[in-house]
């Protein structure tokens, strides 16, 4: 399912007031003289497709002088996962390859590397619509098993030619025909706005419509930290924490690189590893890789001794320690936006070499803290407990503290021989709507029933109308008008055929009880195969 929609409630009902229940999981190894855990229930991994557009017109020479597109560009390059798919395109009258779509691998990487020193500033235009038609290609909904990711950098505004006509057709196509395209192929945009002159009304709508993530960047000397924001968000990294600039290795863990960044002037970071052997740029061997780019360290070791490990450098809030184990901490699909009314449901559990471990002995060991900090900087703690749903797992529920704005969540695991983290942020969207999808299955044929409720205390009810948009796979389109009654805006659909994929979109018009008139956004409702087998469970799953 979408990140936006919720586990059932009720049998036969999906209520997208609340939301997918957040899946941690651990691979779990244990060192020899270990107790073995035992693991049950496969989980489904998919491969990694990023793909890249920075945005090499003129104006970049005003809000990019130093060109720090391009260590900010090696950070991505240099943190790209083996196994994971990759290609990298600048753009501005026309889209230009700069590191193809392929495999990530060393020789991939070392290609788009030494290609980063083509970004420049002297393009014409910013032709936004091609270059997200350009990163699209090759991807169809059949095959979108796949997380896959466009990050698209831009200072500008949609400019394809002279003739403002021609650019604002070409706008209204990408909201009227490409956001669609790009909803159907599960494909989520992480938006990066690099000037107060950019459309942020289109980059923010390209993010919420597909689900991704909208950065608005002062400085290009910010460009490094949002790279790895998105990175992040694109590819969620496994990780420990990096407590006063010391962390633990486990014997699980067979590579670990840690990313440093380094205010102007200081010097380059060591390390300190458990036995108190000290590790710097000029120890750099088979075992270490040491790369020491404008603004940042990312030093790779393969093959670490266990222990405690000490970092040698400022601390930073955005250093990090990343590895390659078989002990993971994964996060399944934290949805990036949500709306103020809305509940979150997280849940962790552990697996080991992709099954699901079950066994008390072993889940007894390890304790599991959830921390939520809001955008004022307010922090509230949990003790996750064992979920009753599902053996195995731990579950939090957070709702009431879902403030409008930017809330991050920090999960540490801790099992007394070793620590996971995972930190992922989410966006409280304050929404007077709120919406609700459940599977009636009394009608006779079954219908998909769709209700949107408009708090009465802020939207003048007699004065709003909602236009629901529903797209399918092949591409056919049409609008129809939600119609009303008792303060509620209903809609009923036929369930798609089996291998359909249909894609709702909200457009809503109305006017506060005081102020001006307003266009509430609402999530779009995508209804797929995994949506209707939750809509209308087998009756076995309801015993």
């Amino acid at each position: 399912m979408g990140g936006f929609q919720s586990r059932l409630a009720n049998r036969g009902m999906l209520k997208l007031c609340q939301l997918d229940s957040v899946l941690l999981v651990f691979i779990v190894t244990w060192s020899s003289g270990s107790p073995r855990a035992v693991a049950e229930t496969t989980l489904a991994s998919s491969v990694n497709d990023v793909r890249v557009l920075i945005d090499v017109s003129g104006s970049m020479r005003q809000n990019d002088p130093k060109n720090l597109r391009i260590p900010a560009l090696k950070l991505l390059v240099n943190l790209l996962p083996p196994e994971s798919n990759a290609g990298i395109w600048l753009f501005a009258a026309d889209v230009v390859e700069l590191a193809p779509n392929s495999e990530v691998h060393q020789k991939w990487k070392s290609t788009a590397l030494k290609s980063t020193k083509k970004i420049h500033s002297r393009g014409l235009f910013t032709n936004i619509e091609a270059a997200l038609e350009n990163a699209i290609e090759g991807w169809s909904p059949q095959a979108a098993t796949n997380r896959r990711s466009i990050i698209l950098l831009t200072d500008g505004v949609v400019d394809v030619s002279k003739d403002k006509a021609q650019s604002t057709e070409s706008r209204t196509r990408i909201i009227q025909s490409l956001m669609p395209r790009i909803q159907q192929i599960s494909a989520q945009v992480f938006t990066i706005a690099l000037s107060k002159n950019a459309d942020h009304e289109l980059l923010e709508k390209i993010a919420f419509d597909t689900g991704g993530w909208n950065e608005s960047v002062h400085s290009a000397e910010q460009l490094q930290r949002v790279f790895l924001k998105m990175f992040k968000k694109a590819i969620p990294q496994d990780s420990v924490p990096l407590e006063a600039n010391k962390f633990k290795i486990d014997s699980s863990i067979k590579e670990f690189s840690i990313l440093v960044f380094r205010k102007a002037g200081a010097s380059g970071a060591r390390l300190i590893d458990s036995n108190g052997v000290e590790l710097s740029e000029k120890d750099v061997d088979e075992s270490l890789n040491w790369r020491h780019e404008s603004g940042y360290d990312l030093v790779t070791v393969k093959n670490p001794v266990s222990g405690e490990w000490e970092l040698v450098a400022d601390v930073d809030p955005d250093n990090q320690v990343m590895i390659v184990t078989d002990l993971k901490l994964k996060l399944e699909e934290l949805p990036n936006y949500v709306a103020e009314n809305e509940f979150l449901d997280i849940s962790v559990s552990f697996t080991e070499q992709g099954r699901r471990i079950t066994r008390s002995d072993f889940l007894n060991l390890v304790s599991l803290d959830l921390q939520q900090t809001d955008v004022l900087g307010r922090k509230r703690d949990w003790r996750m407990e064992p979920g009753k749903a599902q053996k195995g797992s731990y579950v939090q529920a957070v709702g009431e503290t879902l403030s409008p704005g930017v809330q991050t969540f920090r999960i540490v695991a801790d099992g007394g021989t070793f620590q996971r983290e995972i930190e992922q942020s989410l966006n409280v969207v304050d929404n007077p709507i709120s919406l609700n999808v459940s599977g009636d299955i009394d009608s006779e044929p079954s219908k998909i029933r769709i209700s949107l409720s408009p708090n009465p205390d802020i939207i003048d009810l007699n004065n709003l109308q909602i236009i629901a948009t529903i797209g399918n796979a092949a591409g056919e389109r049409k609008d129809l008008v939600v119609e009303s009654g008792n303060g509620v805006w209903r809609m009923a659909l036929d369930i798609p055929p089996k291998g359909d994929r249909l894609v709702i979109n909200f457009s809503v018009a109305g006017k506060p009880l005081r102020g001006n008139a307003v266009a509430p956004k609402v999530r779009p409702v995508i209804l797929d195969q995994n949506t209707l087998a939750e809509l209308f469970p087998p009756e076995e799953d309801n015993l």
